[in-house]
C-alpha cells in the first residue's frame, strides 16, 4: 500500500504517513495476525494433498521454510478439522483449536459466537458438555 510497506522484518512508514494510513496498516496487520495459523495450516495441508510435503516429513518442510514445528503441527491439525466454509470468522483460531476434532465442535463454536465467549469460557463449556454427555456408571 502507498505510504507504508510490510516487510519480512517489520513495517516501513514512507513519507506522507497519515492517521488514515496508520489505521489502514493496523487493519491489514490484524487481518494477517488473525489468519496466519489458518494460512500455515491450509498451505501445509495443500502441500500434503498434492504430494509437495512427503508423508511424515512435516519437520523437514518446517525447517526448509523456517516455521516452528509445533506451530505447524497445530495449524495443520486445526485447519484439517475445519473446512474454510465452516470456520467462524467472528472467532479466533484459538477458539477453533480448542474444539478441533470434538464431536460437537460446530455447536460449541456457534455457542461461543452467540455469547461472545473467550477461549477459556469455551473450554469450560466444552468440559461441561462432555461431562453431561458422559455415561453414568452403573
Amino acid at each position: 500500500m502507498e505510504g507504508y510497506e510490510i516487510t519480512a522484518t517489520g513495517l516501513v512508514a514512507h513519507s506522507g504517513w497519515t492517521p488514515e494510513l496508520w489505521e489502514a496498516a493496523g487493519h491489514e496487520i490484524a487481518r494477517y495476525q488473525k489468519g496466519l495459523m489458518w494460512l500455515i495450516g491450509d498451505w501445509l495441508n495443500a502441500g500434503d494433498r498434492e504430494g509437495y510435503v512427503e508423508r511424515g516429513k512435516l519437520a523437514e518442510a518446517c525447517q526448509r521454510f523456517g516455521i516452528a514445528y509445533d506451530s505447524a503441527a497445530q495449524a495443520t491439525r486445526v485447519s484439517a478439522a475445519f473446512e474454510s466454509c465452516t470456520r467462524v470468522q467472528d472467532l479466533s483460531w484459538k477458539h477453533h483449536q480448542e474444539v478441533a476434532n470434538h464431536p460437537h465442535a460446530a455447536a460449541l463454536l456457534e455457542w461461543a459466537a452467540e455469547t461472545g465467549a473467550t477461549v477459556k469460557q469455551l473450554r469450560e463449556e466444552k468440559q461441561c458438555r462432555s461431562m453431561a454427555a458422559a455415561p453414568t456408571p452403573t
